[in-house]
């Protein structure tokens, strides 16, 4: 079943809301944004949440720890950051 969060029928009339906002004295409004369209992200087969998290290669853990200790010496002061 579809999301229809995201759907147009998911908003209300901007006009009826402007005129209740009036009517009840909730808010005044100052301005109104006309959007020029929307852009809409695809579903995923597994979404990202439950994606399996790549591991670092050897490479990319050696460069963390470099500028770990990069920051460190300029700081001058002993980092907690470990790599796993």
């Amino acid at each position: 079943m579809p999301d229809l969060s995201e759907s147009p029928i998911a908003y209300k009339n901007a006009d009826q809301l402007k005129e209740q906002l009036k009517q009840f004295d909730l808010a005044e409004v100052v301005a109104e944004i006309h959007p020029l369209g929307c852009i809409m992200a695809g579903e995923d087969k597994i979404p990202r949440w439950k994606r399996k998290k790549e591991r670092l290669t050897l490479k990319q853990k050696r460069q963390i720890e470099h500028r770990a200790s990069s920051i460190e010496q300029s700081v001058g002061q002993r980092s907690n950051i470990s790599v796993r």
